[in-house]
């Protein structure tokens, strides 16, 4: 827990000097009115941290961490996702936010896979879009009206290993996250996922990892290392798997045993 806090910290102070070098030289009255600004964003993580192990309902917890979120990254909307399950598989559920309509939590739902936030929960890494609605994942939510914030950046929530969540910050202005504000995010996303973990205590419901093995042909022989480039969701793949109802055509054309 100590370790948790410290790390936490640690990382968001050093991203937080290197946005400010990356804003380069200030003069000596704006330093002094940048120190009262440096204290309070260090205040403000540190109750999101306190918010992060906090006993209580989680939607309440979640929804204290995204006011602090949206002050800290100054963003306009946060979202937080979480994974559950479902008779029809796992779900992304919207279990708290700032800056849509209240009516939205706990009723948009989105698969694996589904929108920029399902996508960014399968390939378990940040998306970010300068424009959500041009980007090919995107999945347009009439309810939300978030036509009016246009920046987009989905981040996962880890836990043990497995992607537990989504956490969503959008703009109004329709500009690219930087680089040190994805990390930023990250960062913070850290928080969420800790108290996404503290409220699952010990269940014994565990989230299954997002896998596939998928046979492809030898073109030369040895040993390769490497990333591999996946086209389309694993429920893309499973989908046209089981339109093949010969298993042995199917392992031909490389659909055995896929599985997730």
């Amino acid at each position: 827990e100590v370790l948790f806090v410290y790390s936490v910290m640690s990382l968001l102070m050093i991203l937080n000097g290197l946005a400010r070098k990356a804003d380069g030289d200030q003069t000596p009255q704006s330093q002094s009115a940048d120190g009262d600004t440096q204290l309070n964003w260090t205040r403000r993580i540190e109750r999101l941290i306190e918010e992060a192990r906090k006993p209580g309902p989680l939607p309440a917890v979640l929804k204290t961490m995204c006011e602090q979120v949206s002050i800290i990254a100054h963003a306009d909307v946060v979202s937080v996702y979480v994974r559950e399950q479902s008779k029809d598989g796992d779900i992304l559920i919207m279990r708290a936010n700032v800056g849509f309509p209240a009516a939205a939590i706990g009723h948009v739902r989105l698969r694996l896979g589904e929108g920029i936030t399902g996508t960014a929960a399968e390939v378990m890494r940040p998306i970010s879009a300068s424009i959500g609605s041009e980007d090919r994942h995107y999945k347009y939510i009439p309810e939300l009206g978030e036509e009016k914030y246009p920046s987009f950046l989905a981040i996962p929530l880890f836990v043990r290993g497995a992607a537990a969540g989504v956490l969503v910050l959008q703009r109004s202005e329709a500009s690219v996250f930087t680089p040190a504000e994805v990390a930023l995010a990250t960062a913070l996303a850290t928080t969420f996922a800790h108290a996404l973990e503290d409220s699952r205590g010990n269940e014994s419901t565990e989230l299954a990892p997002r896998s596939a093995r998928l046979v492809g042909v030898s073109c030369v022989s040895g040993i390769a290392l490497g990333r591999a480039l996946m086209l389309g969701t694993l429920e893309a793949i499973r989908e046209r798997a089981s339109a093949i109802s010969d298993p042995a055509l199917a392992a031909e054309k490389g659909f055995s045993d896929v599985a997730g």
